[in-house]
């Protein structure tokens, strides 16, 4: 018989997230900010920017690395990168900018171009893309998936468990950690790209923890 609903989400909290945060927070701000400085798709940039397959082939590596807390934040901002990266070639094919693909789907083309940045199989790829789908679902626009307990790794790769059960088990999980945390988790996910490397935002996000 499945779990319910709150006692998933009971097996994810973290009863020590906010001391756990205040801990690691320069960690993650650095690893944040670093794949930020690097992933963040030019504004001005058309969907064969060699520079958005750079972009892309440094998600897939990072996406790739040891560190659980590497690949959440790589899959969170693949997810950004993806859908940006969508808007660029709807954009792109209304400027008349690509040719011969009009019986293809705009994320269709996003998945050949993201398979052409890292040389991998398709099946590889929309492996890749879904779980960073069902990661970001869970990190509820925001860095939540990083500080909640190894037992989401298990549920993150549960296909059985929809993306729309795993958003609300993450509006779940947020209602229950203190305000303060789901504050600072924000100001880093939505701040970071036009912060990083000021250290003063840090300083912030210790100040909004400590409130």
């Amino acid at each position: 018989m499945p779990a319910s609903q709150s006692t998933v989400t009971q097996s994810l909290i973290r009863h020590d997230a906010k001391q756990f945060l205040l801990d690691n927070c320069g960690e993650i701000y650095q690893e944040w900010t670093s794949l930020l400085a690097k992933t963040t798709l030019p504004a001005e940039a058309t969907s064969s920017d060699q520079r958005i397959l750079d972009m892309l082939l440094t998600l897939d590596v990072a996406f790739n690395t040891a560190s659980q807390r590497i690949i959440r934040l790589a899959s969170i901002q693949l997810t950004r990168v993806l859908k940006g990266l969508k808007e660029k070639v709807k954009e792109d094919r209304r400027r008349g900018l690509i040719d011969g693909q009009r019986s293809k789907r705009d994320a269709s083309i996003v998945i050949d171009i993201y398979c052409r940045a890292t040389g991998k199989p398709r099946a590889l790829v929309l492996s890749n893309t879904r779980f960073a789908n069902r990661c970001s679902a869970l990190a509820k626009d925001s860095l939540l998936a990083i500080i909640l307990t190894d037992h989401d790794a298990k549920l993150i790769k549960n296909t059985s468990i929809s993306i729309s059960r795993l958003q609300a088990i993450a509006e779940e999980i947020t209602r229950a950690y203190p305000p303060e945390l789901i504050l600072a988790l924000n100001y880093l996910s939505n701040d970071g790209s036009k912060i990083a490397g000021d250290e003063s935002s840090l300083m912030l996000v210790r100040r909004i923890m400590l409130a």
